[in-house]
């Protein structure tokens, strides 16, 4: 019974200390990514595709992080070449090359199982960028980034009219961070059109109630990240629709109160394959039921 006591208690203890020392991923790990790798693998830049700034970014590929396998992990790999090899990371050239106390840090955590915690990466914009956004707010117009982990921003000109007599322009601090953007009621020239479609990141656009035009439509067949588009009470046809039949990310297309006919929606719809096409909602025809009625005698 001694011996089972003693046993439990060096159990517990052993448990403790393991629990002490587990590597804490936001407090120990994330502040050495930040200073050496983010510069590169970040959201402003990701060199070869690779990003280091959110969890399920760092674990997108299974090269890059093997929980409890550092041998096939190649964020540690990279991390201890020798200082003349060209795969070695940060790269010699940048002089930041990570302590050898840094890198034990790095191969304790993922054969510990490379666990991230709680972390939630804060993603902060930059200060010309921060200033474009509330430059856009005084103005009238609603700028909003899309959470903390993001840079990503939602532009609203919905109730802020846009002059003709000048170009619908987004401040280049923010071109690539607009990925939803909001014109509905706005009535633009086709110069303001052709120049939305330079916002290459754009993944959402509301156009209800405007006055695009085909011409002006067939333009943004250009942006490879569009997955929403609401043209809801335009003049926009089918045929100007058909363009998207190759687009591999438009997942929602908005067209009611348009010219497009059911029939049309239709063949529309067998083009635009990977597209859902809400048009206009017709209510189903209802068979009327006889309802016999009965003679309730109540006596008085």
């Amino acid at each position: 019974m001694n011996k089972f006591c003693t046993l439990l208690i060096i159990l517990l203890c052993s448990i403790n200390t393991y629990a002490k020392d587990l590597i804490d991923f936001e407090k120990q790990i994330w502040p050495i990514m930040q200073q050496s790798c983010i510069a590169c693998h970040g959201q402003d830049k990701a060199k070869g595709g690779l990003r280091l700034d959110l969890p399920e970014l760092i674990t997108k590929n299974e090269h890059i992080l093997k929980p409890k396998n550092t041998d096939d992990s190649e964020l540690y790999y990279r991390i201890i070449l020798d200082d003349d090899d060209g795969d070695l990371m940060p790269p010699t050239k940048a002089g930041k090359r990570l302590t050898k106390a840094q890198t034990d840090l790095i191969e304790l955590w993922i054969n510990q199982g490379g666990k991230f915690g709680n972390w939630m990466a804060i993603v902060n914009l930059s200060e010309p960028q921060q200033t474009a956004v509330n430059n856009l707010r005084k103005q009238g117009v609603y700028a909003v980034r899309l959470g903390d982990r993001t840079r990503d921003i939602r532009i609203d000109y919905r109730y802020t009219p846009i002059k003709k007599s000048s170009l619908f322009s987004i401040p280049p601090a923010l071109s690539n961070l607009i990925t939803q953007l909001n014109l509905s009621n706005q009535t633009l020239t086709p110069e303001q059109f052709t120049a939305i479609t330079k916002l290459s990141n754009l993944e959402k656009i509301e156009f209800s109630n405007t006055n695009i035009t085909d011409t002006d439509l067939i333009k943004f067949k250009s942006l490879k990240k569009l997955k929403s588009l609401n043209l809801y009470n335009t003049k926009i046809t089918a045929k100007a629709l058909a363009v998207f039949a190759e687009s591999r990310t438009l997942k929602k297309l908005y067209i009611a109160q348009t010219p497009i006919t059911p029939a049309q929606q239709k063949t529309l719809q067998k083009s635009l394959r990977k597209t859902k096409i809400i048009g206009n909602w017709v209510m189903p025809k209802i068979e009327a039921n006889p309802i016999t009625s009965k003679k309730i005698n109540r006596k008085k």
